[in-house]
């Protein structure tokens, strides 16, 4: 599938998650389980995230599998962005957010996110 990769972008290594346009709970699933694999075998708080969630299907069950997915990355992530969070998926995330603690920005583009990712975080 090979939708999970590095990016180097200013010099700042992001793992982009792409989960555009999936359709279906099997193939959300099989991203985050790529994902999620990778972020968790990594060092605490040492990897920087972009996921694009543009044109993805959402339903109760993906939002469960969300909220596990978020909450599990949590002590591994030390700065993420997400892209595509628009219309009634605005509201879910946010609820994601809430339940979960984690802090992950929403930008509108993958350039604008790749550009906040590298930016000196501020205490």
């Amino acid at each position: 599938m090979n939708r999970c990769y590095f990016i180097d972008h200013k010099g700042t290594r992001i793992y982009y998650i792409d989960f555009t346009n999936l359709r279906t709970e099997k193939e959300i699933e099989e991203v985050m389980i790529e994902s999620k694999t990778l972020i968790r075998s990594s060092s605490k708080k040492s990897m920087v995230n972009l996921a694009n969630i543009d044109g993805m299907h959402f339903n109760n069950t993906i939002k469960e599998l969300f909220t596990e997915y978020v909450k599990g990355n949590a002590d591994y992530v030390q700065k993420s962005a997400i892209v595509g969070v628009t219309g009634l998926k605005r509201i879910v995330f946010n609820g994601i957010m809430k339940l979960t603690g984690r802090d992950v920005n929403c930008l509108n583009s993958v350039e604008e996110a790749k550009n906040w990712l590298t930016e000196p975080s501020r205490k």
